[in-house]
């Protein structure tokens, strides 16, 4: 089945919820948090979140990166030099991952 897992983007990248297979937990979990403020988003670091933290057991991720699917969803440019966030978007596809962005 599928299984989610949520990590802010905004300042120091963040774990929202680890991997689950509950519609209703990814759903609560997001519908739970607070976005303001101007601290920018933090691109390229929170893809490196996402390899070096979220995929990792323990988190719910079941060992298979060519299965993950990660979509970055931001309301605006990153904080971060487009060097940086290219370079976490290749290493995370090194791993199999697939990086869509909106």
């Amino acid at each position: 089945g599928i299984r989610v897992a949520g990590v802010r983007i905004k300042g120091s990248p963040k774990t929202l919820f680890n991997f689950t297979s509950d519609p209703a937990v990814a759903v609560d979990n997001l519908m739970s948090q607070t976005f303001s403020g101007n601290s920018g988003s933090a691109t390229g670091a929170s893809l490196d979140h996402i390899r070096t933290e979220l995929m990792q057991p323990g988190t719910g991720y079941r060992g298979v990166a060519s299965d993950v699917l990660v979509v970055v969803i931001s309301d605006g440019r990153t904080s971060e030099a487009q060097a940086v966030t290219d370079a976490a978007a290749g290493m995370l596809r090194a791993t199999g991952a697939r990086v869509v962005s909106f």
